[in-house]
């Protein structure tokens, strides 16, 4: 055996994979570093919109202009989607456990939440839906309305009808 650094190599190893896999470890944990790197620290949204997204307890997020998908006999079909500013409530927001509640227009449901970089991201999970916000650490220009965007994955009694929403949330306090 030879010794190279903290890693044995086998020079009579059979299997050149295992050799390359070994040597590949180096570079996949400088990735995951820079990965974890970037996650501390919000891209080019200021300290301030981040610790005041991630530390609300409420938000009211409104939705407008989107898009959706229609699937009719398997072919896709986008059409242009307007949600015509409902509101969605997110309150009890506790990012650390990644609990949430969100009242909209169609009832109040439990949700999770999950906190990074970017913001945060609720995640409604129903027997024919999934529902997905994001609000983004980063304001509407000119406002201090944080950026979002609100993702439904419906099927329910026909083909899939996906949509995808823009808009934006206010701390609600």
């Amino acid at each position: 055996m030879e010794h190279r650094g903290r890693e044995l190599y086998n020079s009579r190893s059979t299997c050149p994979d295992k050799l390359e896999l070994r040597r590949e470890v180096p570079a996949k944990k400088a990735a995951v570093l820079l990965l974890a790197m970037f996650m501390l620290a919000p891209a080019s949204a200021t300290d301030v919109q981040f610790k005041r997204l991630l530390q609300a307890q409420s938000l009211k997020c409104t939705f407008g202009e989107g898009s959706i998908g229609l699937w009719e006999a398997g072919s896709l079909e986008i059409d242009s989607d307007n949600f015509g500013g409902v509101n969605f409530f997110y309150n009890s927001i506790d990012a650390r456990r990644g609990t949430a509640r969100v009242i909209a227009n169609m009832g109040a449901s439990d949700v999770s939440v999950e906190a990074g970089a970017y913001g945060l991201t609720f995640i409604e999970r129903a027997l024919s839906a999934v529902t997905i916000t994001t609000a983004f650490a980063h304001y509407k220009q000119g406002t201090t309305e944080f950026i979002a965007v609100l993702s439904r994955h419906v099927a329910f009694m026909g083909p899939p009808m996906p949509s995808q929403c823009h808009g934006t949330c206010v701390i609600w306090q």
